[in-house]
């Protein structure tokens, strides 16, 4: 099923057999899941501009993303070694020269 933030809905997905698939998400990189993966990419970006695309998607429950979920993910990378076990790491952080 894939979950949609928007509406707070799932929908069912029949997904054919691809070369590529990307399956993208903070829980996305379950050690279970590995088995099943080729190539983990980390994405990773600056707390500040991540608390501003939150506060601009749902600025009524921004206090319960820094509060309760963004630590949650936080605990959860850690456990699953996210990081480490990732292929490569995209950083989106704003170099000045």
């Amino acid at each position: 099923q894939a979950y949609n933030c928007k509406d707070k809905s799932y929908t069912n997905k029949v997904i054919q057999k691809k070369e590529v698939l990307i399956i993208e998400g903070v829980y996305s990189s379950k050690t279970s899941f590995g088995k099943y993966y080729d190539i983990l990419l980390y994405t990773d970006i600056k707390k500040s501009k991540q608390h501003k695309r939150l506060k601009e998607r749902n600025s009524t429950l921004y206090e319960r993303f820094i509060k309760e979920w963004l630590p949650q993910e936080d605990l959860y990378f850690i456990e699953e070694e996210t990081k480490k076990k990732a292929n490569m790491i995209l950083s989106f952080y704003k170099v000045n020269l």
